[in-house]
């Protein structure tokens, strides 16, 4: 019985007497927060497939970098093969902090505690520094802000690589600007200087915080090349922060000029028309093109103009254009509204004036852009249209036909026994004569109203066969997905001789004539390919289907009114 339990204690105990070992070390116990150090881990088998496990380490250190390999040595005839891994870190605090064990197959590596100080214990962190500027402590909200990170470094320092970590601030909006390198003398010393420049804008009022921001560099050598500042090899690796800062930010002044809120430090209204306004005709397109420029917002905080709304005047209003421009002196934001004008009228029509109140950062003042009120001048264009059939006057004149009677009603026994006196034959002659007259008169009146039935009857012929043949090339150019350019002109040609109207030069007159919301919906989104530059497409089915129903729907109330008026 001892045998066996004897038997089977070594058999419990034999996986751990020949399980591999796991040792771990570090480069340096006692370090600064801003400092790195070494992890190697040594695993005597060589073992690909195993790994330790790392996630343990993260809640007290930043994992900067991990390289792994396998040793095969003879030595005085003894062989040793083991597989290691060495690890980079990076500590997150201050205080005792320990390196937890590890585990591989069964193999534990021992614990390890890390001092960490708030002092770098590295010589070469004396001579390069970190810094973040601001351009003022106080400012009002959506004000811009600048703001530098710097860093300065001896000149007799190599600096093989390194990163900065992204300035990023709870709510504001950071916009980079631009990094420079540059070398000046500070103290009797020179200094290598690497400055990146942000625009700030904060968006609530209260205390906005610029957290510190961190810088891993890889110093090396006795020669610093600035081309290399963002270079990949990892020697002497250096951790700086900048100090945190803290900024006021002020609410916009309670004032019906802050509404938008545009604090800059200058704002300009620009205008363009693409030809002069106060030569336009009816149909006839005209672009107006409106820029805001300020220097000190982006364009994000640019409003938008107000849509323009005036009876007789039809408008088509691209998206707008923004950009920030870059500089030295900050960010100058713009904002390109372009929108096309068509009239439907003749006649004069006034644009209102556009104005824009923002707040002077420098002068601390309101301060307004205006653009004046245009007028715009729209004639008929009568002498470009087509001619077209004049309308047929429904009023006619009317001849009152007279009775004639060419008999003489004599009495057959009546007997004149005396001749009757001359001014009774000339009388008589007289009436006979007036009766001829009349009667000449009256047959005159009825060829001519013979004729002009005639007349009319043909014009309207006429005008049905050039109507037909117009309506026609309306049908082609949307069977044959005609420009929109050419499907309006055919449209506006056919509406001219349907309607009999030779002021018919927009497609918004057009569908008002029919009476329609469909078809001038369908028009307005002609018109919107035609003046802009937001292409969309046209149901041209739908239009034609729509067309065709309203023209004979016409045409039949059209026939009805004229059988009321020509009942014969």
């Amino acid at each position: 019985m001892k045998a066996w339990l004897c038997l089977l204690l070594v058999l419990c105990l034999w996986p751990s007497a020949w399980a591999a070992n796991l040792t771990a070390s570090v480069d340096k116990n006692l370090i600064g927060l801003n400092d790195t150090f070494t992890l190697r881990l040594q695993y005597d088998e060589i073992d690909k497939s195993v790994s330790p496990d790392l996630s343990s380490l993260q809640h007290d250190f930043e994992v900067l970098n991990t390289q792994s390999g396998s040793v095969v040595s003879i030595v005085n005839g003894q062989s040793q093969s083991y597989t290691h891994w060495t690890i980079d870190l990076a500590p997150r605090k201050i205080g005792k902090l320990i390196i937890p064990s590890f585990n591989i197959k069964g193999a534990v590596s021992d614990a390890i505690e890390i001092t960490v100080e708030g002092k770098s214990k590295r010589a070469q962190a004396d001579n390069i520094q970190v810094e973040t500027l601001v351009e003022k402590p106080s400012l009002y909200v959506q004000e811009q802000l600048f703001v530098t990170v710097r860093l300065k470094i001896d000149a007799n320092l190599s600096l093989n690589g390194g990163n900065m970590e992204p300035l990023q601030i709870k709510d504001a909006l950071v916009i980079q600007l631009e990094d420079k390198k540059y070398r000046m003398n500070e103290n009797g010393r020179l200094v290598d200087i690497i400055e990146s420049r942000f625009a700030v804008y904060p968006q609530v009022s209260g205390e906005m915080i610029i957290p510190a921001i961190l810088f891993q560099l890889d110093v090396g050598g006795n020669q610093w090349d600035m081309r290399s500042f963002f270079g990949t090899n990892r020697g002497n690796l250096i951790r700086l922060r900048t100090e945190e800062q803290r900024i006021t930010v002020t609410p916009s002044p309670q004032d019906p000029k802050a509404q938008p809120w545009l604090p800059a430090q200058n704002l300009q209204l620009e205008e363009h028309w693409s030809t002069n306004p106060e030569t336009l005709k009816v149909g006839d397109p005209i672009t107006r093109t409106i820029t805001i420029r300020a220097q000190g917002l982006s364009a994000a905080q640019l409003p938008p103009l107000p849509t323009l709304d005036i009876q007789g005047l039809s408008s088509y209003q691209d998206q707008a254009q923004t950009e920030d421009q870059k500089q030295d002196n900050g960010v100058t934001g713009s904002r390109v509204e372009t929108t096309a004008i068509v009239a439907n009228r003749s006649g004069s029509y006034t644009l209102p004036s556009i104005k824009l109140h923002w707040w002077d950062t420098q002068e601390k003042v309101f301060k307004t852009a205006e653009l004046a009120s245009t007028r715009l001048n729209v004639s008929s264009g009568a002498n470009n249209m087509d001619a077209i059939v004049d309308k047929d006057s429904n009023t006619h004149d009317e001849y009152t036909s007279v009775p004639l009677n060419t008999e003489l009603n004599l009495s057959a026994n009546h007997q004149t026994k005396a001749s009757l006196p001359i001014w009774v034959y000339v009388l008589l002659a007289a009436s006979l004569l007036a009766n001829v007259c009349l009667f000449w008169l009256y047959r005159q009146a009825r060829l001519g109203k013979n004729t002009r039935s005639t007349d009319q009857q043909q014009d309207g012929k006429e005008q049905h066969s050039n109507e037909k043949a117009a309506w026609q090339q309306v049908r082609e150019a949307i069977g044959n997905k005609a420009t929109p350019e050419k499907l309006r002109e055919v449209l506006l040609h056919w509406g001219r001789i349907f309607w009999q109207d030779a002021q018919l030069n927009s497609l918004d007159r057009l569908g008002r004539q029919f009476g329609s919301a469909e078809l001038i919906e369908h028009l307005k989104q002609l018109d919107r390919c035609i003046y802009s530059q937001k292409h969309s497409e046209l149901d041209l089915d739908a239009l034609k289907q729509l067309l065709a129903s309203l023209r004979q729907a016409t045409q039949r109330k059209q026939e009805q009114t004229l059988k009321a008026l020509y009942p014969h």
